[in-house]
């Protein structure tokens, strides 16, 4: 199907499958490892700046500002993954490339567990260097700092997490597995879920602990109906 015009108010077109998108440089290998260390950095503040405050539960506190930091991610992942799935095409969009990527992620699914780790993760990392790095040179708050390094953490490998859902077990690392039985990871079945035609729920890539809350309280449904009487255009799965 070619891609549609814009004057129909339709966005839909056949995915290319586009191995050049992972095929890895240096350059790619240093944003990666560029984003981990602005990770790293945010972590270790945290830790300094609560073990060095008097009272003993601060580190608690901040444990729980990095579980918040790790749904957020998880939340955001999901947003960004519908946003790619249902909107923009490869003419008009400026993240025309990650919408291909997805779109034929869904006509081969198992592709992605072929490629390096790095393939997936660098693009984010990339994104979580440009955010963390300067945060880190003002923000001293420990519970900030560790809320912002899980996030960057878990954002960055979201794509690992998403490939060992599509991964054999027999592939996979049993504290891997463990952490998906226990839901910590995204499960591959519950990942299933998202594709099976239209391709319209089960979002998140970390966890999938906040599907629920984007599927089942018309979450994405309420965004979708603003985009559509704001600006006409349907998301691709109701195309």
């Amino acid at each position: 199907m070619a891609p549609s015009s814009e004057s129909d108010h339709t966005i839909s077109w056949t995915p290319v499958r586009d191995d050049a998108e992972f095929k890895l440089t240096w350059v790619h290998r240093a944003w990666f490892l560029i984003g981990l260390t602005s990770v790293a950095i945010s972590l270790i503040k945290s830790i300094a700046g609560s073990l060095a405050l008097a009272t003993g539960l601060w580190p608690y506190y901040s444990l729980f500002t990095a579980f918040l930091g790790y749904l957020a991610a998880d939340l955001t992942s999901g947003l960004y993954h519908w946003a790619i799935d249902n909107y923009g095409n490869p003419d008009t969009s400026i993240y025309s490339s990650y919408i291909n990527t997805f779109q034929a992620h869904h006509k081969w699914p198992t592709d992605v567990a072929y490629y390096e780790a790095v393939s997936g993760t660098y693009k984010i990392a990339r994104g979580v260097a440009f955010i963390l790095l300067p945060l880190n040179l003002f923000v001293t708050n420990p519970l900030l700092l560790s809320f912002l390094g899980a996030y960057g953490g878990f954002s960055t490998f979201s794509a690992h997490f998403h490939e060992w859902a599509h991964r054999p077990k027999s592939s996979v690392p049993q504290i891997v597995i463990m952490l998906q039985n226990l839901g910590l990871l995204l499960p591959p079945p519950k990942h299933a879920k998202h594709h099976r035609p239209p391709h319209e729920g089960s979002f998140c890539t970390i966890s999938g602990l906040c599907n629920d809350f984007l599927d089942n309280y018309g979450v994405l449904l309420g965004l979708e109906m603003i985009i559509f009487f704001w600006l006409g255009i349907r998301p691709r799965s109701q195309v």
